[in-house]
This record gives structure tokens, sequence and C-alpha cells, in this order.
């Protein structure tokens, strides 16, 4: 077995480590488990991609990295709201610079069929994401600013997802803007925990679908890399 697939396996036995601690409320083992999962996917990405010289590589471990510094801070969110503020502001940058790989990992093939399917989506996402914010925002208090800010760059990192439709290869596309959906869903049952109401087994789905949004988002981008040989 090579390095990339014990890697990768490595990550999905984290994971399902972290689910288990978790849906056991073994605080401890959740901080070994989860303070892991973002170091095991980036040696992953670090091992599969073949040209590491160019931006989209550089940046994309940075946005890794800011995604391990913001499971380490919600880890502690309980705790103290700064925490809370700490790692969203982590996830926010993180946000911003995955919509940048995502507008470097593109090629420039639109036409009219295209053109229709990311606008109708971009406009479903814009309508969906300003809904749950208006629902949610009387619950934030003085939140309401960086959560306001925190949307609108899930937004354009979802917008920016749905604008490779037709410039990458159909896998590539699938897997990215997948990732990027089921991380939106992921971050709003977050949300609706924080603001509104508990609901059975909801940090364990919480964590489920951060973790498969973020390997399905690595290996889209590790698709394109390899498909095109991108100098960007």
């Amino acid at each position: 077995m090579n390095i990339k697939n014990i890697l990768l396996y490595l990550y999905l036995v984290v994971l399902a480590a972290d689910l288990l601690v978790i849906h056991f409320n073994w605080f401890n083992g959740e901080v070994v488990f989860k303070s892991a999962l973002m170091p095991v996917l980036a040696g992953y990405y670090l091992i599969i991609s073949k040209n590491k010289k160019i931006r989209s590589f550089r940046l994309f471990g940075i946005a890794l990295i800011l995604a391990w510094l913001g499971d380490v801070f919600l880890l502690f969110s309980p705790l103290n709201d700064m925490y809370f503020i700490l790692g969203m502001c982590a996830f926010l940058i993180m946000q911003l610079i995955y919509a940048y790989c995502f507008h470097l990992l593109r090629t420039d093939n639109s036409t009219l069929l295209n053109n229709r399917f990311i606008h109708t989506r971009m406009v479903m996402v814009a309508l969906a994401l300003g809904a749950f914010y208006y629902v949610i925002a009387p619950q934030m208090g003085n939140l309401k600013l960086p959560v306001g800010l925190y949307v609108c760059a899930i937004a354009i990192m979802v917008i920016y997802a749905i604008k490779r439709r037709g410039n990458t290869t159909e896998k590539s596309f699938t897997l990215v803007y997948g990732g990027a959906l089921i991380f939106m869903v992921s971050d709003g049952m977050i949300a609706v925990v924080k603001f509104m109401e508990d609901f059975n087994h909801s940090r364990v789905l919480i964590m489920l679908t951060y973790g498969i949004a973020q390997l399905l988002i690595v290996r889209g981008v590790y698709l394109h890399q390899k498909a095109y040989h991108t100098s960007k």
C-alpha cells in the first residue's frame, strides 16, 4: 500500500474515531482526534499533489492550516464566545482562500447552458443563505455582524465552486461543488445549535458532514491539477 492510500485511510479512521468520541462525549479524545484531522488531510494533499510550485497549491495548504486552527478554536467555544469568534475568523479566511483557489483552478470554456446553470444555482444559494440568516439573526445578539460576514464568505466560496461548471473535469466539479454544499450544510447546523436549539446527534452530524466536505474538496482540487497541469 502506498503512502497516499495510507494517509487517505488514516484520515477516514481519525474521522471515525472523532465521531465515536463525540458520540460518547469524551472531550479529551475529541481534542486528540479533531486536532489530528486536518494535519492528516494536509499530509494527504501534500503527497498526492504533483506540482508543489503553483500558487493554488500553496494557498490551499494555507487554507487547510486555517481549517485546523478553526477546529482547535471551536473545540473550546463552549467555554467562551471568543473562541467561537476566533474559529469563525479562521474559517472565514479559509472560505475566501478556497474561493480564490476555485477561481484559479478552472478553464474558460463558458457556454450558454453552463451560464444558465451557474446563474440559477448562484441565485438559489444567495436566497437560501439570506433566508437562513434572516431566521436566525434575532437570536445572535452581538454576533450579528461577524456571523453575517461569515455567511457572505460561505456564499462566495459556494458561488466560486459553482462557477467551475464546464471549466474543469466533471468529476472535479462534482466533488468541489458537492463538498462546498455539504460544508454549507455543516455550518448551518452549527448555527442552529449555537443560536436556536440543539438536536439529537447534532455534534456527530456536524463533524461527519465537515469531514466529508473537506475530503471532497481536496480530491476535487487535486483532480483538476492532475487533469490540466495548471500553472496557477
